[in-house]
């Protein structure tokens, strides 16, 4: 607390006398603070609204991003997509054997907030968590050519996932004004295989997995892209690394973290 700008101190410790500590907890997160041995998930929520805080919010905003973050998106249902719905799609990070989170992110290669999002998930991936990282290509507005770089994609994710986040990220460079015929041209770039990516490109089969993306997306409560689950609960708030990385430490803990 002594720690904090003067200016935040008063609106973080309201804050912090109003939520609660835990998803099945009764006490407050002041409260669970003031303990001797503060448990681990209270100071993540804790250091979660002072980020926000020191970034400007109001405490109305703080407290409304915290609820998102936590009580709605941590603390929520899980929306039932079971591991086998995504276990062939291409992969951003891989964790090994004894990765605890699994990190699904739907989006759409002609959407401009997509594009903001993916140097805020490699920034957490840079981390070396113990994490997977899924990629779902989707075409929320129904534009063909999203589809069209979505299965484009997915062709390049045939090669393997470096090959997959190269030519993702390529995508995502040259997504303003991107045409059809860009999509071959970002291929060689990536260094693809290029008889291997145009055969695959219009495998049928590709087509098909697509659709089924999209169709887990739609099962999965999507309204608009990045979307972003965590171990099948919603983000709830715009991508960003820190409230990346509260939720995916925040999940690390559930169940061995007693804040009571």
């Amino acid at each position: 607390m002594q720690e904090l700008p003067p200016s935040i101190r008063r609106p973080f410790a309201s804050i912090l006398q109003e939520e609660l500590c835990g998803c099945e907890s009764t006490r407050t997160l002041a409260g669970c603070l003031t303990k001797k041995d503060a448990c681990k998930s209270s100071q993540i929520m804790a250091g979660l609204i002072a980020g926000y805080l020191k970034e400007g919010m109001s405490q109305t905003d703080a407290q409304f991003n915290f609820s998102n973050t936590v009580t709605n998106g941590h603390c929520g249902d899980p929306v039932g997509l079971a591991p086998g719905d995504f276990r062939d799609w291409p992969r951003l990070h891989r964790g090994g054997p004894n990765s605890e989170v699994v990190l699904i992110e739907f989006a759409d290669f002609l959407c401009g907030h997509c594009a903001q999002a993916s140097p805020e998930i490699e920034a957490v991936i840079s981390l070396g968590l113990p994490i997977d990282v899924v990629f779902i290509p989707v075409n929320v507005g129904g534009n063909p050519l999203s589809k069209k770089a979505g299965i484009a994609s997915l062709a390049a994710f045939n090669q393997g996932d470096d090959f997959f986040k190269r030519y993702a990220k390529l995508l995502y460079k040259n997504q303003s004004g991107l045409t059809e015929g860009d999509l071959p041209k970002l291929a060689k770039e990536a260094k693809l295989d290029m008889k291997r990516w145009e055969n695959d490109r219009k495998d049928p089969f590709l087509a098909k997995q697509f659709d089924q993306g999209v169709t887990l997306s739609n099962q999965a409560g999507l309204q608009g892209t990045p979307y972003v689950l965590i171990n099948g609960r919603p983000l709830g708030v715009q991508v960003v690394r820190h409230d990346l990385f509260a939720r995916i430490q925040l999940e690390r803990l559930r169940g061995k973290d007693n804040c009571e």
